[in-house]
């Protein structure tokens, strides 16, 4: 080639570089989208609600999880420079699906880039980008654990620690690209790092099919139930066939629970943390029945600076007719008095209500026999005996309006070390809990759709534990 040639060559590239825009690096492409990523802030008769949103269009069109506007009236989204626009109206809103679009009073925003969901594979590293407790935008990581449906909807699983608040936010492969929203969290004895993700593919054919206009109030789409997600309220469908009674044929020795501690330390995004500490009373009722309670008390952290506690208060009474128990739940964020929720579930003979803030209520049926959705960890710990595997114990989930079945598989004993407290300070703040060799079994936990790893003491209490515990104290 000739040096005319070769000049030639330089001009053309250097044209070209000047005609197209400059390719970003995939760090670069995540920081894009961080920016991309909003906080979804809903005001309605519940009180407030806080979710994650991304921008899919820079005209103010931003995704979310369907649930995250239910039952609001009015809300904003508050940007990732700490700039706060008022929603319009909604664009999409499909309840089947937890998916929607709104339109926010913006424009000249940064976008998410939206990729093909089938093309990441089962294993492959993800980030999903959300406000968790609706603090500054955050980024975690897990992976692709598997593909699975729900009700003819396909959905991603994913071991990422998604906290409350990610629910609405993208999530994302190494470079950037969106290939899913935060629909759903599964939290539990057992289970750790397990979410839903719905497929970017349904929100290409969602922007695909609308001309991206406001056609209807927030308030007026906020109305309809939706089908799934982690802050929903729903009722059982009328045509759901329950069963009459439930956890037949399993004894338990709810004695053996009282005075036991247990601690947890689970990592969260970034350098967030949430300390629970878990403590069992059983004591004698008034008509000759035993009343067992179970209290979680959580610390939320968030770079070493406290954001929030959660309270979780469970109180069974057994060997009475009938159902009877009372779950109470308490959330306060230590820097936002507005950031406050709260929740009663009460089951009485055969129905129950759930009671959310500001008096929003859901009646259904119980079936006789059903246990508190908070309450696995100590029928596990409760059950006569674990074995012969398989054991099914059937939970009642009053957002869902349904029978959740939780079926522990165990396999043979091995030994472990497990960190016990020790009589002074048990598993308290000023516990130094000493590693001691047991017997567990180990084995696996599946409630409803979802199945993790899980390790039960091989001896009576038949506690459940996993790899976050801290403390176990046996009085």
């Amino acid at each position: 080639m000739g040096a005319e040639g070769g000049i030639a060559i330089r001009v053309f590239g250097a044209m070209l570089a000047v005609m197209l825009p400059p390719q970003l690096s995939a760090t670069q492409r995540l920081e894009t989208l961080r920016e991309a990523t909003v906080m979804v802030e809903t005001v309605g008769a519940a009180g407030i609600r806080r979710g994650s949103g991304v921008v899919v269009s820079e005209a103010g069109v931003v995704a979310t999880a369907a649930h995250v506007l239910a039952g609001a009236t009015g809300g904003r989204v508050r940007l990732f420079t700490g700039e706060f626009l008022d929603i319009i109206g909604v664009i999409e809103y499909d309840a089947s699906l937890d998916l929607a679009l709104i339109r926010v009073k913006g424009s000249a925003l940064v976008s998410g880039q939206l990729g093909h969901s089938d093309d990441v594979r089962i294993g492959q590293r993800l980030y999903a980008v959300g406000c968790p407790l609706g603090l500054a935008v955050s980024v975690a990581d897990g992976l692709l654990s598997a593909r699975t449906t729900d009700n003819g909807v396909d959905l991603l699983q994913i071991s990422i620690p998604v906290s409350v608040g990610y629910s609405g936010g993208p999530v994302a492969t190494e470079d950037g690209i969106v290939i899913g929203i935060v629909t759903t969290t599964v939290t539990g004895p057992g289970v750790a790092n397990i979410g839903f993700a719905l497929p970017a593919n349904y929100l290409r054919q969602m922007l695909d099919r609308t001309d991206r206009q406001v056609r209807q109030s927030l308030a007026d789409a906020a109305r309809q139930p939706v089908s799934r997600g982690e802050d929903q309220v729903a009722v059982s469908s009328p045509g759901r066939a329950e069963p009459e009674r439930v956890n037949v044929g399993l004894s338990w020795d709810y004695p053996r629970l009282n005075g036991i501690e247990v601690s947890i330390v689970r990592q969260g995004a970034g350098r967030s943390s949430f300390a629970t500490l878990v403590r069992y009373a059983v004591n004698p009722g008034t008509d000759g029945d035993l009343v067992v309670e179970r209290l979680s008390e959580t610390e939320m952290r968030d770079q070493d600076v406290t954001v929030g506690r959660e309270r979780i208060r469970t109180v069974m009474h057994v060997g009475g007719s009938g159902n009877h128990f009372a779950e109470f739940l308490t959330y306060v964020s230590e820097n936002d008095a507005a950031l406050f929720y709260s929740s009663t579930l009460e089951v009485a003979a055969s129905t129950y209500r759930f009671t959310a803030k500001a008096g929003l209520t859901v009646a259904g049926r119980a079936p006789l026999g059903v246990l508190p959705p908070h309450f696995l960890d100590a029928a596990i710990g409760a059950l006569v005996s674990p074995t012969p595997s398989p054991q099914t114990i059937s939970i009642l989930d009053p957002k869902q309006g349904r029978i959740i079945p939780a079926v522990l598989e165990l396999g043979a004993p091995v030994l472990r070390k497990i960190p016990f407290g020790e009589a002074t300070h048990r598993c308290g703040p000023k516990a130094h809990p000493v590693k001691q060799q047991r017997r567990v079994f180990i084995g696996k936990l599946t409630v409803g759709l979802t199945r993790q790893p899980v390790m039960v003491l091989a001896e009576p209490p038949f506690l459940p534990l996993d790899g976050s515990i801290t403390c176990v104290w046996l009085p």
